[in-house]
């Protein structure tokens, strides 16, 4: 959830000044609570936005095209989106989405 920090902090090992907006897991907002840093809970959910659902994204599969010297194009819905070298590198990046 994002939240506006009060003082400056040092959050997910990146230094950030106060007032400043972050990105933050629900562990983190309560340490973030618990230092001082946020108020409270309150605070940082009453600066919440959301999204509607059709927003969302959908789950879309992975193809791929070998381009020839060893490369292939990975794509998405008919669009390129990466290029790698050598089976390995292909097997890899598809299983990362």
């Amino acid at each position: 959830m994002e939240v506006n920090l009060k003082y400056e902090a040092i959050v997910n090992g990146v230094r950030r000044k106060a007032g400043s907006t972050v990105n933050v897991s629900e562990e983190v907002l309560d340490k973030l609570v618990a230092s001082g840093v946020i108020e409270s809970k309150a605070e940082a959910m009453k600066n919440l936005t959301f999204e509607t659902t059709s927003q969302q994204p959908t789950e879309t599969k992975l193809s791929y095209e070998h381009v020839g010297g060893g490369y292939y194009v990975i794509k998405r819905e008919g669009e390129e989106i990466d290029r790698v070298r050598g089976k390995e590198a292909l097997e890899k990046r598809l299983k990362e989405g």
